[in-house]
């Protein structure tokens, strides 16, 4: 059996990894969470040493060597779920609640292919320009969107053309690799 090529290969390929979906989504939490007057936070709350914690795991998980991040990638979720939980050294909790929610969330997305389109949806709220009336945080550290071109930027844009690159069954094809992943944790 002979593997595809040109468009076949690409269309064979169209998913998003469900190891940089993971890291994205726990990228999430070191942007502002988007809450409607009244509405409770749903994720968990980070000080500066902790958002630096998952911005140094991201950035670790995202620059892996070519043939180590494959492998690190067909790995289950369990293995980058205790990765990222130690990230954050002493802070046992914190490193276990972001772990925790991380799984929460994946669990979430891999639900539902409607739910996979709803994340990449979010994914590309990400990226939008600010606008004037968009704000950093108190301490002027993070701001509500990510630069399309720094290394976060240009992670999510990668993932996000993985799993649109044929738009539908692209993000089938991520949706069946996603409840794959979340299956083996289990």
């Amino acid at each position: 059996v002979r593997a595809p090529r040109g468009r076949a290969a690409v269309r064979a390929r169209a998913m998003a990894s469900p190891f940089d979906m993971s890291v994205v989504l726990a990228l999430s939490l070191l942007l502002p969470e988007p809450l409607e007057d009244g509405e409770m936070p749903t994720r968990v709350s980070l000080d500066k040493t902790a958002q630096r914690a998952l911005a140094k795991w991201v950035r670790a998980e995202t620059s892996a060597v070519r043939g180590v991040r494959q492998w690190v990638a067909a790995l289950p979720w369990a293995a980058a779920r205790s990765r990222l939980a130690r990230a954050f050294g002493d802070d046992a909790s914190t490193g276990e609640a972001v772990a925790a929610w991380a799984t929460s969330r994946l669990e979430d997305v891999a639900a539902s292919p409607d739910a996979v389109v709803d994340a990449l949806d979010d994914m590309r709220r990400w990226l939008e320009p600010l606008s004037d009336g968009d704000a950093r945080d108190a301490d002027g550290c993070y701001a509500p969107r990510l630069d399309k071109d720094s290394i976060f930027g240009v992670f999510v844009r990668r993932t996000l053309l993985a799993a649109t690159r044929s738009h539908f069954d692209g993000a089938l094809k991520t949706y069946d690799a996603l409840g794959t992943y979340v299956r083996d944790y289990d």
